[in-house]
């Protein structure tokens, strides 16, 4: 079970697919078919950059998914340390130290990275993505297992009557948060 299909999310389901039998993720929003911005997602209009690490990582996960962005038009800054230069209003973003190192990095929007994403977990066969709002999860360590709440998407003909449904996973891991 994963909560939310943003880029975390969709990251999380597609680790998971490798160890479970079904994974489902609950997302509240209706997700665009094309890259569009969702009003839910305030930072997806800033300026979003994979370096080289991060790039890698995700084509290890999502094999193509850089060579589908460049295709689908995503600028990629390759092999150039000496011109990688972030401005915002006039202030220069950075260090101050030069970059000596090669390295490709790429430019997706929000939008666009997560639509790469979003597609390739979706052709995953033991993923499935359910619209729904999650609410009060709670792990009980003695079954080793997780129960939300879920309520189905509102509709004007479902508003008033909309109930919420219990869903829990057959086995699951408790989280380990720690705060450093």
């Amino acid at each position: 079970m994963v909560i939310g299909a943003s880029i975390a999310g969709l990251c999380a389901a597609r680790v998971l697919s490798d160890f479970y039998s079904r994974v489902t993720v609950f997302e509240r929003d209706d997700l665009p078919s094309t890259p569009a911005n969702r009003a839910t997602v305030p930072q997806d209009r800033h300026l979003h950059m994979l370096m080289a690490r991060g790039a890698i990582e995700f084509d290890s996960l999502f094999p193509g998914l850089l060579k589908d962005m460049v295709a689908a038009g995503v600028p990629m800054l390759a092999n150039r340390p000496d011109c990688i230069y972030l401005g915002a209003a006039g202030h220069v973003l950075g260090t101050g130290h030069t970059l000596r190192d090669e390295f490709t990095a790429y430019v997706p929007s929000r939008p666009h990275l997560e639509w790469q994403l979003r597609r390739r977990v979706q052709d995953i066969h033991n993923v499935e993505i359910v619209r729904r709002s999650v609410a009060q999860p709670r792990f009980d360590r003695a079954q080793q297992r997780v129960t939300v709440c879920c309520w189905m998407p509102a509709t004007p003909a479902t508003r008033s009557s909309s109930r919420p449904t219990s869903w829990s996973t057959p086995r699951a891991v408790a989280p380990d948060y720690r705060c450093g």
